[in-house]
């Protein structure tokens, strides 16, 4: 999958400082740090550095995210929802949001 996922909040921040933009993207993302584990005993220089490059997906139900068998070149975190698993066209798995 070769695409990339723009929003207005990342277009915007483009015009602000670095720090700025990182202290933005701390506060945007502030769902996924605070509620996975991954990030709970991150400093915040480490959650500075790693926000900057975290970037939003908004997708409707049925949107396909990935293909089976696709090589990922990124991690993904479920800020809300849930999403299915299929294989063979059955669900194998419901992914959430980690609480």
């Amino acid at each position: 999958m070769n695409f990339r996922f723009f929003t207005i909040s990342e277009h915007v921040l483009n015009y602000c400082p670095k720090d700025m933009q990182a202290d933005i993207s701390v506060h945007l993302n502030r769902c996924v740090f605070n509620s996975h584990p991954a990030f709970r005993l991150a400093s915040d220089g480490c959650r500075r550095s790693l926000a900057v490059h975290f970037q939003t997906l908004h997708t409707a139900p049925g949107d396909l995210i990935f293909h089976q068998g696709e090589s990922v070149e990124y991690l993904c975190f479920i800020a809300s929802g849930s999403l299915e698993v299929l294989q063979d066209d059955e669900v194998i798995a419901l992914l959430g949001k980690v609480v």
